[in-house]
This record gives C-alpha cells, sequence and structure tokens, in this order.
C-alpha cells in the first residue's frame, strides 16, 4: 500500500503534515477514518494510515491513490489537496535477475573487465528505453552510433556504472566514445583477449533507487584496430521495456537483405527473419531481456566489396 521513507523528505512531510492538520481539524481519529473507507469501498489498515500520517510511508499505486482521492472527499478538502503533495513513486517494479548472452568465454572476459574497472558488470541500473542510430560508411560497415537511453537504479546509490563493448573478433583499438548529455565517461578498460571492452559512465548527479537518467552518447568506430561490421546489436542484463534499433545506408549502399535475431540469455534463438531492405532499416522491440538483438545486412553484388562480418555485441550493464 505504499513505500517505505525512514529519512522522509520534503513530499513526504509535506502530505504527512497536511493529513494530520486534516485530521485534527476535524477531530476524526485513524479508527473512524479507516471505519469510513473500508465502508466507501476503499479499505486502508489503521497502521497504514498511521504510516501516512507520521510520513514513514508514501501512498503509492492504484489502490492506495484511490484511497487518498476518498480522504479528501470525506474529509471535505479539495480535489487533489492530498496527492498533489506526494512526490513521484520510487518503486521500481519487478527487477529480474541479471543474465548474459554471449556464453562462457563472453561472460568470463565481462566479469574480468569488469573487476579492472571496480565496478559490478550490471552497475545497479537497466535498461528502461534505449534508441541507437547508425551510419554507415560507403563500404556498408558501422561507422558511427548515436545511442539515447532512459536507464533507472535498481538498488542502492550509484554515481558509476560500465558500459561494454564486445566483438568476436579481437580489438586493438577500442571505439571513440564521446557524451552529448546526461553523462560523462570516465576510466576504461580493454580486456586482454581484445575482445571486451569497458567504459565506466558517470550520471550527472548520483542515482538513489528508482531514478531515472536519460543520456545521449555517440561512438565513433575507428578503420584500424576494430572489426568494422555490417551489424548493430543491443544486449540487456535485465528486462527493458523499450529498443529501438535503426540503421542509415548512404547513398550505394543499401544492402541487398537484411536480417534480425533475437537471442535470450542462453543464446537461444527467439526469432530469425529477413526484413525488407531500404536506405533506413529499423527493428523495435517490447518488453525485451534479458538477451540480446541485432540486426545485420548483407550484399549479393560486389559493389560495396562484401567482407566478412565479426558480430558485435554492446549493451548499458542494466
Amino acid at each position: 500500500m505504499g513505500s517505505r521513507n525512514p529519512g522522509g523528505g520534503p513530499a513526504s512531510e509535506s502530505f504527512a503534515h497536511a493529513f494530520r492538520v486534516a485530521l485534527d481539524e476535524r477531530s476524526m481519529s485513524l479508527s473512524a477514518l479507516q471505519k469510513l473507507l473500508e465502508a466507501h469501498g476503499n479499505p486502508v489498515s489503521r497502521t497504514t494510515l498511521g504510516y501516512w500520517r507520521s510520513g514513514q510511508r508514501n501512498p503509492e499505486g492504484a489502490v492506495s491513490l484511490a484511497a487518498v482521492a476518498d480522504i479528501e472527499r470525506s474529509l471535505g478538502m479539495g480535489e487533489h489537496a492530498l496527492t498533489r503533495l506526494l512526490g513521484p513513486s520510487r518503486r521500481t517494479g519487478r527487477i529480474s535477475p541479471a543474465r548474459v548472452a554471449g556464453g562462457r568465454a563472453v561472460n568470463i572476459a565481462l566479469d574480468e573487465c569488469a573487476a579492472a574497472l571496480a565496478l559490478d558488470k550490471t552497475g545497479g541500473i537497466r535498461d528502461i528505453s534505449t534508441r541507437i542510430v547508425a551510419d554507415v560508411d560507403e563500404r556498408g560497415r558501422v561507422r558511427s552510433i548515436r545511442n539515447q537511453a532512459v536507464l533507472q537504479c535498481v538498488s542502492g546509490t550509484v554515481t558509476e556504472f560500465p558500459y561494454f563493448e564486445v566483438s568476436d573478433l579481437p580489438m586493438s583499438a577500442p571505439p571513440e566514445f564521446t557524451a552529448i548529455t546526461g553523462c560523462r565517461f570516465g576510466r576504461s578498460h580493454l580486456h586482454e583477449s581484445g575482445r571486451v571492452f569497458g567504459i565506466v559512465m558517470q550520471p550527472e548527479l548520483p542515482l538513489e533507487t528508482a531514478d531515472t537518467v536519460v543520456i545521449e552518447w555517440s561512438a565513433a568506430f575507428p578503420d584500424e584496430g576494430y572489426p568494422r561490421v555490417r551489424m548493430i546489436e543491443h544486449a540487456v542484463f535485465r528486462r527493458s521495456r523499450d529498443l529501438l534499433l535503426v540503421v542509415r545506408f548512404p547513398e550505394g549502399t543499401v544492402p541487398d537483405w537484411c536480417e534480425e535475431i533475437e537471442q535470450d540469455a542462453d543464446d537461444h534463438v527467439l526469432v530469425r527473419r529477413r526484413i525488407p531492405s531500404s536506405p533506413t532499416v529499423h527493428v523495435t522491440r517490447s518488453g525485451f531481456g534479458p538477451g540480446r538483438v541485432r540486426l545485420s545486412w548483407g550484399y549479393d553484388s560486389p559493389t560495396p566489396t562484401p567482407e566478412a562480418t565479426a558480430p558485435r555485441l554492446s549493451g548499458h550493464a542494466g
């Protein structure tokens, strides 16, 4: 019926104060209010009402908010007199266990890379929504990506979290990352295998449980030292609400075929299908993860010259 708020705060104190004043002015006891709410079809325990009055908990969820609206009417208060004093919900909803796709070797490399960065590989966050736009070069290979994401803290206080770039072929030169808004980049580490590169992302402000942050950044892939590929892929350790992958092809590089593949955390293929090719190709997902989604493309004709591709996996820790 509510969320704990041991330290209180402006929103909880304001709501609790207004609730106490309204009860005192009308000489209404919690027992009497509890019976009144129950008669109106909005049952709330006396203990919960006591938490609301003291500020130990805030009303949250549809049932609790309906009860607050009933309290406003029952006590002759104005509409939203109490509900407007409530801050944003601190609920994160169900947090699925963190799981990683990519096989044993990738998982070991991720663990070692995270240890070198002195961070847990899940970072205490999850993807809420991610939009990735990739631009390709004249040979149909990914030149750069731009990532916009809404991330949420799932526990504790988060001041930094890792982002991983994973390749099936070794890289000697990692991508060049540029922060655009909402974050900055810190230390980084290239795993000795050359297959995993990790970089620390730092939000502008510390994130507490249920806090969200909007970040935007870009990455440019070097011509030398990095296996440039004809695919983009995004992976999440926990379930994500929305994912959008977009690839933009310049004139003369529109591929002959495009394919989307979705795999779960155990690398089982859930979806594999060809999609129409065009100058702009996209794939969307709702309620995705843990797992990964890949959008790849190729050419049946000699222009641009086809090359073997090395699957590349990228994703926020969440």
